[in-house]
């Protein structure tokens, strides 16, 4: 996906997915909370980070985009997501988007991210910067 396209596309998740494991988090620092909480508690915060027109939006864009093909033919939305299995094939595809083209966005938020901070955080004997804070991984640079 071109850099121009990904950013507008990575300008829409971050917040999603920052709101999404802030429940997370919380089942994380207190394993009390009921895991089914946990999961209805991230999805409502998905729907608040985004409505769903906007999610709507963002589905058709990954599933539409120029280099997503259907049996070696570019995509049409009302054709290939209409009824049946269409219904959930959306769904799949654009999930499949997501991966190959912002996996590594998306694990940077949450594995090394906010995610790892928090995790992290909860154990202090991890190693430690000379200011008494967590090491920063330390980030491969693109040549």
């Amino acid at each position: 996906m071109p850099a121009t396209k990904a950013l507008g596309i990575e300008t829409r998740i971050m917040p999603v997915v920052m709101h999404s494991i802030a429940p997370i988090m919380s089942y994380l620092r207190d394993k009390t909370i009921d895991q089914g909480d946990v999961l209805s508690g991230a999805i409502e915060a998905l729907g608040k980070a985004m409505p769903p027109e906007a999610m709507a939006d963002l589905i058709k864009t990954l599933c539409s985009d120029e280099g997503v093909n259907i049996n070696g033919q570019r995509v049409n939305f009302e054709r290939d997501f209409s009824g049946g299995d269409g219904v959930f094939f959306k769904y799949q595809i654009a999930a499949f988007v997501l991966e190959a083209n912002f996996a590594d966005f998306i694990s940077a938020l949450l594995a090394s991210g906010v995610l790892g901070l928090t995790l992290k955080s909860e154990n202090p004997e991890e190693s430690i910067g000379e200011s008494g804070g967590p090491v920063s991984p330390i980030q491969p640079y693109a040549a």
